[in-house]
């Protein structure tokens, strides 16, 4: 903090000390993040109060995550703007602490309200919630579970085998 640096302030050259620049960055001097060159130790964003946003301003720009994968620059993560935010990964999405493996009932919710919701249930597979039913082309074609704990299989089609159940040899 003690040292100087030599700044043109409006064309007249003056000695500055680098405390006075500090105050004057931290205050939010509009500094754009323009091709910030590589370094060689972590980087971390941080507050202490409010948001952190990373905003892409420009019309249907993306946000990209990328890293690399041993010696392989990879795109892990494409937040796609022109799709209202839709994600695009790579390669698989573990939902969970895949770090620990603790947590055995993970829940994945759905619309608006959180109506629907998938939850994993550890060593049988996933739970669709309450009287939701898994549907397929239309809300007319659903799988699902009655009150009574009935499997429902259910068709609105009208001919004769409209619900056909296949089995190869057996």
């Amino acid at each position: 903090d003690g040292d100087g640096l030599l700044v043109n302030d409006a064309g007249t050259m003056r000695m500055t000390n680098v405390t006075t620049l500090k105050t004057y960055f931290q205050s939010g001097a509009g500094v754009a993040a323009d091709d910030i060159s590589t370094g060689d130790g972590a980087v971390t964003l941080a507050t202490s109060s409010g948001n952190i946003t990373i905003d892409a301003q420009a019309g249907d720009t993306d946000i990209i995550f990328k890293g690399t994968d041993s010696s392989s620059d990879i795109t892990a993560l494409t937040l796609d703007m022109s799709a209202a935010g839709l994600a695009i990964f790579n390669d698989s999405v573990t939902v969970g602490d895949n770090l620990n493996l603790t947590t055995d009932s993970t829940v994945i919710n759905f619309g608006a309200d959180s109506d629907t919701t998938l939850t994993h249930t550890d060593g049988t597979g996933l739970t669709l919630n309450s009287a939701n039913k898994l549907c397929f082309r239309d809300t007319g074609l659903t799988v699902g579970s009655n009150a009574d704990g009935d499997l429902d299989i259910v068709s609105d089609g009208t001919a004769v085998d409209s619900i056909n159940i296949e089995s190869a040899g057996g």
